[in-house]
């Protein structure tokens, strides 16, 4: 913007310069016609007192008429001067304006170092914009690192994939263990289920929905409220832990109930308990 400005500047000087030059050229042209002019009038007005002189003192003619050309002469010559002055004038205008243009030429010479210096900020920007390129570069390359430091570092932490207990730790801090071993056992204790056998004959009295509530030995008193939620499709063999009222009979189906609600965590997990499905 500062090189267009003065570009401009520098050529309206020089436009400007010119045209008071050629004026200034017309004037000392008119001026030195019209002291011609002046100096022809002066000479014969000149003559014309000396003759007029003469007369006076022969008594030809009157005071008057010789002190109006001596007057006129006088008025010539004065005028002269005048003329003579307006012209050194001119030329001092003349040459003002010469240097007016020189000084115009300068700042177009100034309009070039701009150029050069634009033209060396155009490179410097460019090399910065290389130097840049090179620094996303560099970055990109420590970011990619950063992310693989980070996923190495987030390995190293070992996160339950659901809220709950631990309610078995299988190592020790320090100890090495191997891909695939299980370290801890994590129970959410607000979706526990109980799981028990149904005697082949009984299983038609079962379904999936059913009501139907728990009882444990530690609070004898309390029933805590489930639903059927799983009935095996295949018989076993009853289980040697399982212990029922009735007779123990060789094929069972295991079914799973659900507790609705585990009021403070009292419930734990392998906690020996009866279950009760209600028919309706």
């Amino acid at each position: 913007i500062k090189k267009d400005a003065l570009e401009k500047e520098a050529q309206l000087s020089i436009k400007t310069a010119i045209k008071n030059k050629e004026l200034i050229k017309k004037k000392i042209k008119a001026l030195k016609h019209k002291k011609k002019q002046l100096e022809v009038s002066y000479e014969k007005l000149k003559r014309d007192y000396e003759r007029f002189k003469r007369l006076f003192k022969k008594g030809v003619i009157p005071r008057s008429k010789y002190e109006e050309i001596e007057t006129k002469m006088k008025a010539t010559l004065e005028e002269i001067k005048s003329v003579k002055s307006a012209i050194e004038e001119a030329f001092k205008t003349l040459e003002i304006s010469n240097i007016k243009i020189e000084l115009a030429k300068l700042k177009k010479k100034e309009v070039k170092a701009f150029e050069k210096e634009i033209l060396s900020l155009e490179e410097t920007i460019k090399a910065k914009e290389r130097e840049l390129n090179s620094l996303y570069s560099k970055l990109k390359e420590a970011q990619a690192l950063y992310y693989e430091v980070k996923a190495i570092y987030e390995d190293t932490f070992i996160v339950s994939p659901i809220d709950g207990t631990v309610v078995e730790k299988l190592v020790e801090d320090g100890e090495v263990v191997a891909p695939g071993k299980r370290l801890f056992t994590i129970v959410n204790l607000d979706k526990l289920y109980f799981k028990g056998y149904i005697p082949e004959r009984k299983l038609g009295y079962v379904r999936l929905g059913q009501e139907a509530y728990i009882i444990v030995d530690s609070f004898p008193d309390r029933k805590f409220k489930g639903v059927v939620s799983y009935v095996s499709d295949k018989a076993e063999f009853t289980p040697k832990e399982v212990q029922t009222r009735e007779a123990r009979v060789k094929q069972v189906f295991a079914i799973k109930i659900y507790l609705k609600e585990n009021p403070n965590h009292i419930l734990k997990p392998g906690m020996p308990a009866d279950a009760v499905i209600e028919l309706k």
